[in-house]
């Protein structure tokens, strides 16, 4: 495939194949800003539901406050 031409199915709206293993796709969505992971919700409804349901997903959205032990 020649990396200039956009992939088939890019141009049919049907994802890659690998934003379809749901593994995949968290390890992705866990490296990118909280207001984006978000937004991307709307992206399908595999995305909203492996989003909503993944505890690392939500991990990476929401703020933790900072673990510090006391010496």
């Amino acid at each position: 495939m020649d990396y200039l031409t956009p992939d088939m199915d890019y141009l049919t709206g049907s994802p890659p194949p690998v934003l379809s293993i749901p593994e995949l796709l968290e390890n992705i969505i866990v490296h990118l800003p909280p207001p984006t992971i978000v937004n991307a919700r709307r992206a399908s409804k595999l995305w909203n539901a492996l989003i909503t349901s993944s505890k690392a997903v939500r991990r990476a959205v929401v703020l933790r406050p900072v673990v510090t032990t006391n010496k």
